[in-house]
């Protein structure tokens, strides 16, 4: 029988991420309820600590320098390359909902951690 799949929703990670690249001023309010770590895809973490990079540095959220974030940290390729990033923007229907997916990121990311200090 296969592994269950841990608690994940890869959705709601794209729909923040894609967010994020929509609403870019929004970044901040959401650092306070997630970290890269929650991110159950090592590529979305990735998104997210560039993110942060970003900021940190005061510069810009946008498709463009995210590129160059992503590039210069040599993880551009291993994400899926910019079309990846085009994708996150695609599949996000709105921005005004950046918190609801930002709570079901951590939700999924709190019921691993319970599985993982449970077994």
């Amino acid at each position: 029988m296969p592994d269950p799949i841990p608690p994940s929703d890869v959705d709601a990670e794209r729909a923040l991420l894609g967010s994020i690249m929509i609403a870019p001023d929004r970044f901040v309010d959401l650092t306070t309820c997630v970290k890269a770590e929650y991110f159950y895809l090592v590529r979305h973490r990735w998104i997210w600590e560039a993110m942060t990079h970003l900021t940190e540095a005061e510069l810009q959220i946008d498709f463009v320098t995210m590129c160059n974030a992503l590039n210069t940290s040599g993880q551009l390729k291993e994400i899926g390359g910019p079309a990846y990033l085009i994708g996150l923007l695609s599949v996000t229907p709105t921005s005004m909902h950046a918190e609801s997916y930002a709570k079901i990121v951590r939700e999924k990311a709190f019921k691993r951690k319970a599985l993982e200090v449970s077994s």
